[in-house]
Formats: C-alpha cells, structure tokens, sequence
C-alpha cells in the first residue's frame, strides 16, 4: 500500500485543477456557483467542485485502478479481521483520490532497469497483485505489496469516516496536508516546522479537526477515570489534548471542533464520546474525545456510527 501511496503523492505533482458538478463533495465546493445556479432550482444535491485531477500517463493511472479495485475485492470478503478492514479503507482513500475512469490489468513486472524508484517499486506492487501473489491473491506468499502499521491505518481509516461525515454535516472533508500552519522560528535551535492536522471539515463559519490517536486513553478514562490512570497515561493523554486545542489557532472560524478519535476496545458497542466546551469572546471552542470502532462489521454499524457522530458534532450539542 505504502508503495501505491507514494506513487500517487509523487504524480500529484502533474495534477490539474478541474471543475465539475458531483452529487458528493470533492475538493474545495464552490458555494456562490452552488447558490447561483443550483439552491434556486432546488438541486441541492448539485455540487460544483475544484479539485486536483490527475494529467498523468493514462495507462498507469488505468493499473492503478484495476489493482486497486482487485485488492478490494479480495479484502471484501475478510472483513471480519482489524487489519483487513483497515486496509479497506485505506484502499478506498486512494480510490477517492484517483477518481472514476478506465482501469487495465497491469503487465507482469518483474524485470529491472525499465524504471527506477517510487515508480519501479508501485509498479512491481501492482504486478504482484495481478500474478495473485501475497496480499494480492492466494496464489503464493513471495510477494509483498503492503507496508502495514496500525496507527498508520487507524489514521487512514478515520480520515476515510470523516469523509463519510462530510456531507451528513454539511461540510467539506480536507485530507492531511491540506491545512497547515507554518511555525516561524526566530533563532537557533528550532522545532518541529508546522501544525497540521489528519483530516478535518470545513465551511464557512465552521471548521472540524480530527486527530486520530491509536492509543487506549478514552477506554482507559470510561473505565477507571482520570484519577484512575497512571501518571504516565495522564502525561501522553495530557500532550494529546494540547495538541488538539493548538489546531484551534489554525483558523479564526466561530465555532471550532477539535476531535481526538480514538480505537474502540473490546466488546465496547458504544464508544464513549464527550465534549468539554470553551467560549472566548467571538468564538466557540469545543475540546471532543469520540471512540470508534476499528473497522466495521456490517453497513448497519458504520450508519449507525455516523449518526452517532453527526448528533455528537451538532453545534447544539453543546449548548
């Protein structure tokens, strides 16, 4: 996976902004056309969206899409572990960013020198999940065409449901990376060199930050309480919360959400989910910790989660 990635963060380089009326949010949504064109014709549901289209080679886009679609494929039907069903949405975050279009079967790629780099290697991942090897298929284990740690798919797998959010809550999703605060240092020696959140939600006079956290604190919170933890859980917990309220100075917005999202452990049906609000002049500022499950079950589990999620981010929630 990590080698499709890279390939797709390499070719963003040659993208092209594009325009175009979609039934889901993509890129940045252009409200004045929206409310020009399509609110008076009542077609809410119209959306005219800019966003970064790929102006690559088309056939290697056409294998990207075609292993993409195999890899889902096969891992639709082993969803019953945490793995598989993180690396589904994993892969359906990539399909997102490529975008519908045609898809072909990639070659065999087993030869050398015919490319270097981020391209050889996505190129040799892609030709192992055509010759069904490794993760690819069942065929054989020689190939290994994922890179698989859990906090890097627990944050892709929250990103991929704070996209599902989006249009529940009438908002746009903006991936990692597409907000970012730069940190100007004055003198030597310096830190880390800017603030940017996993994923979020934006519109005009609200924004949503979520950072994903593979560790247990909200479980350990529901069941022993602040008092209960170890001094070292209450120090990492501590570092969390205050890298969730600096994402608050990223924007001047007035109302701000920021969401630590947290693994669901056990048998927690429910995950724990509260909010601790503060007001400071013009704005709102509210401090959210929300469990969820790591992958889900079936369809019924995930909408049952996002309504859970939209009523926890109502802004009279906290009212």
């Amino acid at each position: 996976m990590n080698r499709l990635e890279a390939l797709l963060r390499y070719m963003k380089r040659g993208f092209v902004e594009r325009t175009e009326v979609r039934l889901t949010p993509r890129g940045r949504v252009e409200w004045p056309q929206w409310i020009q064109r399509e609110f008076g014709k009542g077609q809410w549901g119209r959306l005219p969206c800019t966003f970064p289209d790929l102006d690559d080679d088309p056939e290697l886009i056409a294998t990207m899409r075609w292993t993409l679609a195999r890899l889902e494929q096969d891992l639709a039907s082993q969803l019953d572990s945490l793995t598989s069903r993180a690396l589904y949405e994993r892969i359906r975050l990539l399909n997102h960013d490529l975008g519908p279009g045609r898809s072909r079967r990639p070659a065999p790629w087993d030869q050398p020198g015919q490319s270097s780099g981020w391209l050889a290697d996505a190129q040799q991942a892609m030709g192992w999940v055509a010759e069904e090897r490794g993760l690819g298929g069942a065929r054989s284990l020689d190939g290994l065409a994922w890179d698989v740690e859990a906090d890097q798919l627990w944050e892709a797998f929250v990103a991929s449901f704070v996209r599902d959010l989006a249009p529940y809550l009438g908002m746009v999703w903006a991936g990692r990376g597409q907000t970012q605060h730069r940190l100007n240092w004055q003198g030597r020696p310096s830190s880390m060199g800017a603030l940017i959140p996993d994923t979020g939600l934006r519109s005009p006079q609200r924004v949503i930050w979520v950072d994903a956290k593979y560790k247990a604190h909200l479980t350990l919170l529901s069941q022993y309480g602040w008092r209960g933890l170890t001094e070292a859980v209450r120090d990492a917990h501590r570092a969390d919360l205050h890298q969730a309220l600096a994402y608050t100075a990223l924007t001047d917005t007035e109302f701000t959400d920021t969401v630590l999202a947290y693994p669901a452990l056990g048998n927690e049906h429910r995950p724990a989910m509260t909010i601790a609000t503060m007001a400071s002049g013009h704005r709102r500022v509210r401090l959210v910790l929300a469990g969820l499950p790591f992958g889900f079950r079936s369809p019924s589990q995930r909408q049952e989660m996002l309504t859970r999620w939209r009523r926890l981010l109502d802004l009279r929630s906290g009212d």
